[in-house]
């Protein structure tokens, strides 16, 4: 299995058998009630952008991401993201419990695993490559950032820069990955104390993708 398949599974599996985890905005007050949230998923989104052409009963645009941005807030960390983006949470690619992967989602995304669950279609909702945060347990043999980008066994890894993201030490750097060929983005770093792995990454060549990615990173803070 692939990174883009195993992405899209963890999102659709999240999605049907989930509710959509409501965003935390400034205040928990402000948290979208399932309702409401249900209710979005039927605006019509507006935009010029490329479709998701998934099959002629989810013909589904994305919307531009708004200038306005909004504060998530959980799971240790905090970040922003535009004020029309939803994020959905789900278990991450290891079996350890406290793994967790934070799927960022423009409206479009949101109506297309709408649609594609409604009507019950096997296999739809394989364009959704966005924006994901990453949150794993550091495994014992990552003991500093180089390790991180060391551990893929393939070739087509580029370390692009090392920089600070949450004031902690980052490295961003680029994998292509072989069976698609599609070039991932991603920014890795530590928490405080090194027990969790941060990883903020994106597929390059989709829309909006690098715009939310920047918007998340240069935003980004641990709470704990």
């Amino acid at each position: 299995m692939n990174i883009k398949t195993l992405l899209i599974f963890l999102i659709s599996l999240t999605f049907v058998g989930t509710r959509a985890l409501p965003i935390q905005a400034e205040t928990a007050k402000n948290n979208i009630a399932s309702d409401n949230f249900i209710n979005a998923l039927k605006t019509k989104v507006k935009s010029d952008s490329q479709s998701i052409s998934q099959t002629p009963l989810c013909q589904i645009k994305l919307a531009t991401p708004t200038k306005q941005t909004q504060k998530i807030n959980q799971l240790g960390v905090s970040f922003r993201i535009p004020s029309n983006y939803r994020i959905e949470s789900s278990k991450g690619y290891s079996d350890d419990l406290g793994d967790r992967l934070i799927s960022i989602l423009n409206p479009g995304h949101v109506q297309l695993l709408a649609c594609c669950n409604r009507n019950k279609l096997a296999g739809c909702g394989h364009e959704v490559l966005t924006v994901f945060v990453n949150i794993t347990k550091t495994r014992p043999e990552i003991a500093n950032l180089d390790d991180i980008t060391k551990q893929y066994s393939f070739e087509g890894v580029r370390i692009i820069k090392k920089t600070k993201i949450a004031n902690q030490r980052a490295i961003v750097y680029s994998i292509i990955d072989p069976p698609t060929q599609d070039k991932y983005i991603e920014a890795s770093f530590f928490n405080i104390d090194k027990t969790k792995t941060i990883t903020i990454f994106y597929i390059e060549n989709y829309p909006f993708n690098q715009q939310v990615f920047n918007t998340v990173v240069s935003s980004f803070a641990l709470t704990k």
